[in-house]
């Protein structure tokens, strides 16, 4: 199973991941409010998959946290999921996509579908 870190500002949505993914046996190993706070809590725990809102009302965005950890150096094998209310479509997210790191999500999440992501994330390393 899966170590998870959730980037979220909206605390009734981390709370539904929270337990939905620790139903199907992920261990949430840290949940944010923003992207600044999600970048540092990353690169101190490492977790196999980020999964974050793409827009956020404090600091960074989701796809601004998934950039900078890439630039910073978090591990290849940390795989990420973008939730989003609409298309996220910017060539550094198309990249990562096309790497299969990154899988994209738009609101609301069925989530049969984001644990077949969570498996073909974790099958890439």
């Amino acid at each position: 199973m899966a170590r998870i870190l959730i980037v979220d500002d909206d605390a009734p949505s981390r709370d539904v991941l929270d337990k939905m993914l620790t139903h199907r046996g992920h261990t949430i190993v840290g949940s944010a409010l923003d992207g600044t706070s999600g970048k540092k809590l990353a690169l101190q725990l490492l977790p196999d998959i980020i999964i974050t809102d793409r827009k956020m009302k404090k600091e960074m965005s989701g796809p601004d946290m998934i950039e900078a950890l890439i630039n910073e150096g978090i591990p290849e094998r940390t795989g990420f999921i973008l939730v989003s209310s609409e298309e996220a479509n910017t060539p550094s997210l198309k990249e990562l996509a096309d790497d299969h790191r990154l899988e994209v999500f738009i609101k609301p999440l069925n989530y049969t579908y984001v644990e077949k992501a969570i498996k073909r994330l974790l099958a890439r390393t």
